[in-house]
């Protein structure tokens, strides 16, 4: 691997995806690439930002 695993959070609770990024942030080789507030953000931010991970709600508003 050329750099770090670039992940996508996706919850629709603020504090979740706080709590998600805090943890993972302090972890060597992992890069929370964005955050999404909902399935609809989170897919037009995948257009222009590539991740290797999506770690996601499976309930939110708009799309899940």
């Amino acid at each position: 691997m050329t750099g770090p695993l670039r992940i996508a959070l996706a919850d629709d609770q603020a504090l979740v995806r706080t709590g998600l990024k805090a943890l993972l942030g302090g972890i060597d080789g992992l890069l929370v690439a964005f955050e999404a507030a909902d399935g609809e953000a989170l897919l037009a931010r995948l257009t222009e930002t590539p991740v290797d991970v999506v770690l996601s709600d499976i309930r939110m508003p708009l799309c899940d």
